[in-house]
């Protein structure tokens, strides 16, 4: 096995070469003592129904260890598909038609086999590789089920609230029309540049959830105006709120704008582009600070930390987590080493302002294998315990951000503390540091309340899971 491609609550994901092959995989270790085998019995039994599918990341092969169940999967090397528009500057409808083709074709080959996928998502939109027109690849079947004659029927919120359609969220019986309405989202997404339901990123669930059942989106946003009409038709027959009215795969199938026939190659605005990036680095730029700043502000020696100096105490971890933390990690590790050095803590500490001996007490709570560095894996232990939303680590970051402890942050506090911590440049334009205070100021006041703070970092999409 080689190295780690993302880790989960109770999985990690590592690349790892078939010897009789060559072919290097994807395999799965699902952690026996924590997890739940039945939930990972009905994931492999649909992937194994699924079979191979061009637009399906597939299980090729499973095992058993002494302490964790194998899933070898088919190995995916382009990253995300949301990401890759985002970095790829210019973008068009036929661009984003493409996309909903081959989610259709993967969509057709499950819900024609009785499964439903229900955590449709940017996130569990997959490239194949690297290139210009790599295939999609539809990824994650933890949450999907069995549907039809002889099966129960599927009440309850399952997936990620941002992209559930209004009858999952109202509690009713639904069937795979849900995955075509977050397929309807994820086009709204693409060719708005924002979310129909939740435009700054910053929303509560519940209020999300709210809008959905409302319906409240409109094509009002100016984003819109070079939108096609055949576009927005395919956008309104997706998110039609009456399940039986809904757009059906075979639709799409048929649909010429689908099919790229009238779909336009042109190029849309660059502010649809710029909309989507700026949300997108936003998001990631709030997040990462908060990271760091959770481990400069946190008590020194917990006894979550250091009930074992032997043992490191490993977080569960969401989809998505490894990345932002490597992200936060980079904020200390000066030299890129790898490893964050007493000397790097001070530094930083320092220039945030931080007491005397402050940095050396973080440091020793954090080393906790008592090598002398913070490596990334015990970076992870202490700032990790984050992503439980616990209020105590949250309250701790809001304070390093709150520099004159008036219960709230302005703009110049931001900008001083979004600097020091690296994770903006020096010379950041007032412009940035504007756009990324309206992302967390939802009411506008001018001030960042420690609701609206625990807010921003609680509406991450790829935190949105919800399983009844």
């Amino acid at each position: 096995m080689g190295r780690t491609l993302g880790e989960g609550a109770f999985a990690v994901v590592k690349e790892a070469t078939e010897k009789a092959t060559g072919i290097v995989r994807a395999i799965k270790l699902v952690d026996k003592k924590n997890s739940d085998k039945a939930a990972l019995e009905r994931e492999m039994n649909v992937m194994r129904v699924a079979g191979r599918h061009r637009h399906i990341v597939s299980l090729v092969d499973e095992f058993e260890l002494p302490n964790a169940w194998a899933l070898v999967l088919e190995l995916v090397k382009g990253g995300e598909v949301f990401d890759r528009i985002c970095e790829g500057g210019l973008y068009s409808e036929a661009d984003a038609a493409g996309v909903v083709l081959q989610v259709a074709r993967a969509l057709e080959h499950l819900h024609g086999r009785g499964i439903v996928h229900r955590d449709l998502k940017p996130e569990n939109l997959l490239l194949v590789d690297k290139s210009q027109h790599s295939d999609i690849k539809l990824c994650d079947f933890g949450l999907a089920q069995f549907f039809g004659e002889g099966m129960p029927d599927m009440v309850g919120r399952t997936g990620t609230i941002a992209y559930m359609a209004p009858e999952m969220l109202a509690g009713k019986a639904y069937d795979e029309a849900v995955d075509l309405w977050a397929l309807g989202v994820i086009l709204f997404i693409l060719l708005g540049g924002y979310h129909p339901f939740d435009p700054q990123g910053a929303t509560p669930d519940e209020e999300v959830a709210r809008r959905v059942q409302r319906g409240a989106w409109s094509f009002e946003d100016p984003a819109w105006k070079p939108v096609s009409s055949d576009a927005k038709s395919i956008i309104l027959s997706l998110l039609a709120p009456d399940p039986t009215k809904r757009a059906r795969v075979a639709d799409l199938l048929a649909s010429p704008w689908v099919l790229g026939h009238s779909a336009s190659p042109a190029p849309l605005p660059d502010s649809t582009t710029a909309q989507l990036r700026v949300f997108n680095d936003m998001r990631r730029t709030w997040r990462a600070a908060i990271r760091a700043a959770s481990l400069v502000g946190r008590t020194p020696v917990t006894g979550v930390m250091r009930g074992n100096t032997q043992k490191l105490h490993k977080p569960s971890l969401p989809p998505g987590a490894l990345e932002e933390l490597k992200a936060a990690f980079q904020t200390f590790d000066l030299d890129g080493s790898g490893t964050i050095e007493l000397e790097e803590l001070r530094k930083v500490m320092r220039s945030l302002g931080a007491p005397e001996g402050q940095a050396e007490l973080v440091f020793k709570a954090a080393d906790v294998l008592n090598t002398g560095n913070i490596t990334f894996e015990e970076f992870c232990a202490a700032v990790g315990p984050i992503y439980g939303h616990s209020e105590m680590a949250l309250k701790r970051a809001f304070n390093v951000f709150d520099q004159d402890g008036n219960g709230t942050i302005d703009q110049q506090e931001l900008r001083v503390m979004m600097t020091k911590l690296r994770v903006v440049p020096a010379d950041v334009t007032p412009e940035t540091i504007q756009q990324l205070f309206n992302l967390a100021d939802t009411d506008g006041n001018g001030k960042i309340t420690f609701e609206e703070f625990v807010s921003l970092f609680k509406s991450d999409p790829k935190e949105r899971k919800s399983q009844r």
